[in-house]
């Protein structure tokens, strides 16, 4: 067993001289990078849950209703991030922010009931 902390490894194969000619053969596994755990944004999930991530693995991220996800002024329903082969995420997780008509929503029939 050849255990290796990198993606290369060179073997050095020496064949005897009986002329059998039986050939070789080579079986190999590999463990793709880890990236660190995440946390679900406030308000949000993160699917699938798992004790680890590693390299391709995707996690979608969706909010509560009536909140959506938001990353600079763009504005998503999900949003999908990877496990990169470096073992980073393709992306910061972005956050959950309530949406702007639910709170003007909410805020009507104060402003209805003050006026009284």
């Amino acid at each position: 067993k050849i255990q290796t902390g990198s993606n290369i490894v060179n073997i050095l194969f020496h064949s005897d001289s009986t002329g059998e000619n039986l050939g070789w053969k080579l079986t190999y596994t590999s463990t793709g990078s880890e990236c660190s755990p995440l946390a679900a944004p406030l308000n949000g999930h993160l699917e699938p849950l798992q004790s680890n991530y590693i390299f391709k693995d995707h996690i979608t991220l969706t909010c509560d209703p009536g909140y959506s996800l938001r990353q600079g002024d763009k504005e998503f329903e999900h949003y999908q991030i990877e496990c990169q082969r470096d073992g980073k995420w393709s992306s910061d997780v972005p956050l959950c922010k309530k949406n702007e008509s639910q709170r003007r929503h909410r805020s009507l029939p104060r402003i209805l009931t003050n006026q009284s």
